[in-house]
């Protein structure tokens, strides 16, 4: 399911099923799928030789954007005032089996995570179990409010949009699911984008000055913290862990035509791959070129500063050797404007 600004975004949508033999692994139990926002779910049983012959075998009205797992549907109600709670359909008809006021925003283990931000000052975190729609644990932070962006190994993570006694700064509260008390909380005034877990770290980008963060997934402990190119504006994406590598998309202050660049020979900091990806020279084998200059430029007309274009940034794992090859085929699409 969406997060709850999203879910406002969207409007009323209407869920369809299509009836499919043999699909195999098709749930979605978070928000681009997992924990490392890869928004890639290997599932199997759609081809180009079946698809045309699928067919419709329900709809149903929804207030936004859905979870599918251990066969239901998790959506936003389309029944309240700005679809707030959850709707868990039937997979195989459509049918309603629950009902709360909860909106749930991630799962883990068989458990619906969930806030409301309208019984306290605060927000209230819930725990919901999927098989019945009952509450089975709930906690209170009195000063900010947020929403749940993920759940696995234990935590729950709660993205805050204000207070917890720090002013208007945002912060991610970490809940342990075992003692259901808040585990840590870091402040993250600079961190709109969504952080990335994945093997016991969490990954979170700056929006200003292209700084990476990873924590400490269960103490939020700071492992290590990079600055790639102080000078750009802005990272454009939230990163994304996949198969043992970091990716974020990223604007550069020095356009440049080179496919490829290579950086980074610390211990203390990940070995970096960088792809500009607004090159106009045709693809060829990746190499080592130069290291650019990392300076703005400007305009001889206004003086202003050159546009940005686009990269991705590619971090390996701690211990792990970088590859040149195709790994960022797969990664997700971004721009820079």
């Amino acid at each position: 399911m969406l997060g709850r600004a999203a879910l406002r975004r969207t409007g009323c949508l209407a869920i369809v099923a299509i009836v499919v033999i043999g699909l195999a692994g098709c749930d979605w139990p978070l928000d681009r799928f997992d924990a490392g926002r890869t928004a890639n779910n290997p599932l199997s049983g759609l081809s180009t030789s079946n698809v045309s012959h699928l067919g419709i075998a329900w709809s149903a009205a929804t207030g936004g954007g859905a979870l599918i797992v251990n066969g239901l549907v998790l959506t936003a109600r389309a029944d309240t005032p700005g679809h707030t709670g959850t709707e868990a359909l039937s997979v195989s008809d459509g049918s309603v089996r629950w009902t709360s006021d909860v909106s749930v925003e991630a799962v883990d283990g068989g458990v619906g995570y969930g806030v409301r931000n309208d019984l306290t000052p605060g927000y209230v975190l819930f725990a919901v179990a999927l098989d019945t729609g009952q509450t089975l644990w709930s906690g209170a932070s009195q000063l900010n409010t947020g929403s749940v962006v993920s759940a696995g190994d234990g935590r729950v993570y709660v993205q805050t949009t204000n207070g917890s006694g720090h002013g208007t700064m945002p912060e991610m509260d970490v809940w342990n699911t075992s003692t259901h008390q808040l585990a840590w909380t870091k402040l993250n005034p600079l961190y709109p984008l969504l952080p990335a877990i994945a093997n016991g770290i969490v990954y979170f980008a700056e929006n200003v000055g292209e700084v990476l963060d990873a924590v400490d997934e269960t103490t939020g402990a700071q492992r290590w913290s990079t600055t790639q190119q102080p000078s750009c504006p802005a990272l454009t994406t939230s990163p994304v862990v996949s198969d043992g590598y970091l990716f974020w998309g990223a604007r550069p202050t020095k356009p440049t035509t080179a496919p490829w660049s290579h950086s980074g020979r610390g211990s203390s900091v990940p070995r970096s791959i960088t792809r500009r990806s607004r090159s106009r020279e045709p693809r060829s084998t990746p190499r080592d070129p130069p290291p650019a200059r990392t300076r703005r430029t400007s305009s001889p007309s206004t003086g202003s500063p050159a546009p940005c274009t686009g990269r991705m940034t590619e971090f390996a794992q701690p211990g792990t050797r970088v590859s040149a090859s195709s790994r960022l085929r797969s990664s997700p699409t971004m721009s820079c404007s």
